[in-house]
């Protein structure tokens, strides 16, 4: 990615731990938040509360993401650990950007 892509990435991502910024409610944050160059595999994988599915970090994978309501909910427990992977994200992309500049 290059400084333009993680200066977009940083704030999309912070409209959306700030904001709860979403353009579906129904879509993950691959679709909602993430640019099409962000590395999803590996930064997903480095964050602790990884599911071990790429398709679906979060929880107990394709399962709870399925019979979830509300995934962008941050008083459920789901919606939290969304939160932290965005946030882990956000921490990811500022570390490049410190990178790059």
């Amino acid at each position: 990615m290059n400084t333009e892509q993680l200066k977009e990435q940083a704030n999309k991502l912070e409209d959306y731990i700030n904001y709860g910024t979403v353009k579906e409610k129904d879509w993950g944050l691959c679709k909602n938040v993430l640019i099409a160059d962000f590395p999803t595999p590996s930064v997903f994988r480095s964050w602790e509360h990884y599911s071990g599915s790429g398709d679906y970090p979060v929880g107990n994978g394709k399962r709870d993401y399925l019979r979830n309501e509300g995934m962008h909910n941050r008083n459920t427990q789901y919606g939290k650990l969304r939160l932290s992977l965005a946030k882990h994200c956000l921490d990811w992309t500022l570390t490049q950007l410190r990178d790059t500049v």
